[in-house]
């Protein structure tokens, strides 16, 4: 569970997985309002989820609360994985690191908002 990203930050956890024991990630977050006094729930945020540093390849797919897809990346080989959303402030989303064909990757995922 990454918490809840606010405007102007970032968040970053660096894993790995793939083999047959760990065919896939999960990583919960939740939309929050740019932080300050004035700070409003209502509307969208964009919001930059990016996979880095694999030396091998996989994929990521952005889920709603109700696990249908609102976005995902799948490009070939060890390029990073990288899609930019608009996010209803208030709610959470789940991102899904899947290894092709059970590669067996590290990677490093970070997730920013503005």
């Amino acid at each position: 569970n990454f918490g809840t990203i606010l405007g102007g930050r970032s968040l970053t956890a660096k894993s790995g997985l793939g083999g047959s024991l760990d065919t896939v990630d999960y990583y919960r977050f939740d939309v929050g309002p740019v932080a300050g006094p004035f700070a409003l729930w209502e509307g969208s945020r964009s919001v930059t989820i990016s996979l880095t540093e694999l030396n091998a390849d996989a994929d990521i797919e952005i889920l709603d609360s109700n696990g249908n897809s609102v976005g995902s990346s799948r490009k070939a080989g060890t390029s990073s994985e990288s899609l930019t959303l608009n996010l209803v402030n208030g709610r959470n989303y789940y991102v899904k690191v899947t290894p092709f064909n059970g590669a067996l990757t590290d990677y490093r995922l970070t997730i920013s908002a503005r």
